[in-house]
């Protein structure tokens, strides 16, 4: 038997909309997504597909369900070789079955894990926001101009200074201290049992939330001179830092709302979006762009809008996000650039003047696509015959990246063949088998 976490957590990193376009010509419709149904004969679409709620369903017929049911119905796939199609896809490790009890020892695990996990986020916010704050905390709040709203909306949390504090109130015994070891809240000092301290002290903490809203682990900011300024849960069984996103949970609505997500650099960055009412920012955790983002990133949205530093390392980290990006592209799928003007950042920013980013974002944005296409030209020396080669071997590189059954990277061929008077298909690999030079 297949634990339903396991089931839960493969639903929520696939991407129904794409698995069932593969079968469906499917068409934006508010929320949703719409198209004839499969499974009768009809002329005007009925069939539904709800992205957020991960969900199928047929006003005609009535058939409806998760995408595992899609491919039992649709496909004629069992139970089991629709969720393995589905785990290989989304990097899920499914038990074979055979684990018995340490599989179920396992789920329980997690689940004890991140009960402990959210109980020590509500102390962390008892001790920011509750009857007797730490006043040092309070005025960082102040001094970034985070309001309250602000703060409990995002669970925002204090870990106070001192060696033990999480360690006395949580790890009373020694199965205790194990599992706060485990989610990464205390640190062992050595070998010998029982000599621990916590990892977070005297930080401003930022709840971080996994797929399904539950927090994993936290961001942290330090208010004195410690380093590193900001310090992160490491990675543990429930808390894997290239894969999540802070504010995912709080930017939802929006996200559904519009379609769009914007992704910027830092933790405050999402809070001061978030209180000029930009309400679809998120943050990667103190990473680059990884391709578990990018998947989750397009998971959320049709649209994923990059802001950058209008520097030339904000343009060099455009181009490093546009190629994790790639793969990800699937039809109606892009991603699209803001720039920021020199030295500033959105926090700064927004304090000079709220009505940016909206004007940003009303805006036609600069498509990303385009920008790393014109970047690739740039310095090419088109004008010899072995810089046009060097420049269609670029675009080769990213024709390879593209989805193969995708309408972009026929699109983006043709464009290879007008500017350099070759056509790239025939030059790349297949999907499993693309690379590209390095950055």
């Amino acid at each position: 038997m297949i634990l339903k976490s396991i089931i839960d957590e493969l639903l929520q990193r696939t991407d129904i909309v794409a698995v069932i376009g593969k079968s469906v010509q499917l068409k934006k419709a508010g929320n949703e997504f719409k198209g004839l149904c499969p499974f009768h004969s009809e002329k005007t679409p009925s069939f539904s597909v709800n992205p957020s709620k991960q969900f199928y369903h047929c006003f005609g017929c009535g058939e409806g369900g998760d995408v595992i049911r899609f491919l039992e119905k649709h496909d004629g796939k069992s139970f089991r070789d629709a969720v393995a199609e589905l785990a290989s896809a989304a990097g899920v490790d499914v038990p074979d079955g055979n684990g018995g009890n340490n599989d179920r020892r396992k789920a329980e695990t997690a689940a004890d894990n991140h009960a402990l996990v959210s109980r020590i986020s509500d102390w962390y916010g008892e001790q920011l926001l509750g009857d007797t704050p730490h006043i040092e905390a309070r005025r960082y709040l102040k001094d970034r101009c985070i309001d309250r709203e602000t703060a409990e909306t995002f669970g925002l949390g204090f870990a106070p200074a001192g060696w033990d504090n999480v360690l006395k109130k949580f790890g009373s015994t020694a199965s205790l201290r194990r599992q706060l070891e485990d989610v990464g809240l205390i640190v062992r000092k050595d070998k010998e049992e029982g000599h621990f301290y916590d990892r977070f002290r005297n930080r401003v903490m930022f709840p971080i939330t996994d797929s399904r809203d539950r927090i994993v682990g936290f961001g942290a900011r330090a208010i004195d001179d410690q380093q590193p300024k900001y310090l992160n849960t490491p990675t543990t069984d429930i808390f894997r830092k290239k894969c999540e996103l802070f504010g995912v949970t709080q930017a939802k609505p929006e996200i559904n709302r519009t379609g769009t997500v914007l992704v910027v650099e830092g933790y405050t960055d999402v809070l001061a979006l978030h209180q000029t009412g930009v309400t679809n920012a998120v943050a990667t955790c103190g990473t680059a762009m990884t391709a578990e983002n990018a998947r989750r990133l397009f998971r959320l949205a049709e649209e994923v809008v990059f802001c950058f530093d209008g520097d030339a390392a904000g343009r060099q980290a455009a181009m490093k996000a546009l190629w994790v990006m790639l793969p990800e592209m699937t039809d109606g799928k892009f991603a699209s650039l803001i720039f920021l003007p020199d030295g500033e950042d959105p926090d700064s920013l927004v304090r000079k003047d709220p009505d940016w980013f909206h004007n940003q974002l009303k805006a036609d944005l600069q498509s990303g696509l385009d920008y790393l296409l014109g970047k690739l030209r740039d310095g090419s020396g088109r004008d010899r015959l072995d810089g046009t080669a060097r420049y269609f071997l670029r675009i080769a590189e990213v024709v390879g990246l593209l989805p193969a059954d995708g309408a972009l990277r026929k699109i983006v061929a043709n464009f290879c063949l007008k500017e350099t008077g070759a056509c790239p298909l025939s030059h790349v690999q297949g999907p499993a088998g693309r690379r590209r030079r390095k950055q």
